[in-house]
């Protein structure tokens, strides 16, 4: 079972009065701040999506409608196109802010990232009888979100998703191997 953003800031709310008042508090702050960027972003992508849509719509317009006069000839518009920086960054920015391995490896270690990966091959082969990791890595991909428990399930959240496609085919560096 794998929750969506607004089911994961719900299920934080719901959880953090079963817990002690600082990481109450804390998971409030969380979901709090995930939903804040969450309205955010989606707006932001809601703009970009707008805006590509008109830039093509644009663009077919002036390559099959529009012609420029040069002397006695005439020309499609489309060979003169001036340069647009400011929409080519606006839509290349999505793809720059990806969210990368890098950026998370002040929390997230190898070691966590193999348990991860395991987790959800465990998961993915219905034959397994479940996880086989050690409680502590478990209790260690729920404490960096990666993992949610629902009773007494644990499944993949959608940041854990994220991990495990981001670093697909990466070589992790675990020790013992």
């Amino acid at each position: 079972m794998r929750l969506k953003v607004k089911e994961l800031i719900a299920r934080a709310y719901e959880a953090a009065p079963r817990l002690r008042d600082a990481d109450a508090a804390l998971m409030k702050e969380l979901a709090a701040r995930l939903d804040v960027t969450y309205v955010a972003l989606s707006e932001a992508l809601e703009r970009s999506h707008q805006l590509e849509h008109e830039n093509a719509n644009l663009l077919s317009f002036i390559n099959t409608e529009c012609f420029v006069k040069d002397g006695a000839e005439y020309d499609y518009a489309s060979t003169r196109l001036p340069l647009t920086p400011a929409t080519d960054k606006h839509i290349a920015e999505p793809e720059a802010q990806t969210l990368t391995i890098d950026q998370m490896r002040s929390f997230i270690t190898d070691v966590d990232l193999a348990a991860l990966h395991r987790f959800a091959e465990c998961c993915d082969d219905p034959e397994s009888g479940g996880h086989d990791l050690e409680k502590e890595q478990v209790a260690r991909l729920e404490k960096i979100g990666a993992l949610q428990r629902s009773g007494r399930v644990s499944y993949i959240t959608d940041f854990g998703d994220h991990l495990i496609s981001i670093t697909a085919g990466i070589k992790l560096q675990v020790e013992g191997e």
